[in-house]
């Protein structure tokens, strides 16, 4: 299993090029949530 420090996730969470989608950020937020809590 991977551990890394950081994650670029930029032009993941673009709704198009150089624009943030809110939406996008607070799903990929929870997910990496969801992964930590479990980790324990």
């Amino acid at each position: 299993m991977v551990h890394p420090d950081w994650v670029d996730v930029s032009s993941s969470v673009e709704k198009v090029p150089g624009k943030k989608d809110p939406a996008k950020i607070k799903e990929f937020i929870q997910a990496v949530k969801g992964l930590t809590e479990n980790r324990i």
